[in-house]
Parts: structure tokens; sequence; C-alpha cells
């Protein structure tokens, strides 16, 4: 496990199901060994079998969402937006 898995593994375990500063919540999901990052009933992250991927579309969407990203990745905008170019981190359409 590289050690951008095992940060995440380590944050996300650590991750309350937060609330937004409306009220709204952000949810994070375990189904059958994939883990879901899930804010305004979007699918912004995944990881299964120690893959991350993110929406290419909406993992920036807004400053909370990249704010809760960031933290579950431990990693800032730019670094993340660095492991999508290096293929580290992979983009996709996670809802369709």
């Amino acid at each position: 496990m590289n050690t951008l898995q095992n940060n995440f593994t380590d944050t996300y375990l650590k991750l309350p199901n937060y609330k937004t500063v409306s009220g709204k919540k952000v949810l994070r999901t375990f189904t059958n060994g994939k883990i879901q990052f899930i804010s305004f009933n979007t699918i912004i992250m995944q990881r299964v079998n120690d893959v991350v991927t993110v929406d290419s579309y909406y993992w920036d969407y807004s400053k909370t969402t990249t704010l809760y990203l960031s933290y579950l990745l431990n990693m800032n905008k730019s670094e993340i937006a660095k492991a999508i170019e290096n293929n580290t981190i992979l983009t996709g359409n996670l809802n369709r």
C-alpha cells in the first residue's frame, strides 16, 4: 500500500459524518469493500481495492466539497490535481 493509500485509510476512518454550514450531511458509505465520499447526493470520490478515483467533474465543484475531499485525502487541492495528473488518483464519471 502506498503512502496515499495509508493516509487515506487512516484519515477516512477518523472522518466523522460531517454537516455543512447549511446543515446538509456529508456522507461516507462503505459497501462491499467500496468506500465513497458523497456530498449533495453526488459521488465525489470512491476507493475500491486501494484505487482512489474522483469524479472528473465534481471533485472540485465547490470550495466546501474540495475542503472535505482535501481533508479526506490528506492533500491540498493542488496536490490532488498533481496526483490526478500523474495518475496516482484516477478520474472518471462516478455519477452515471
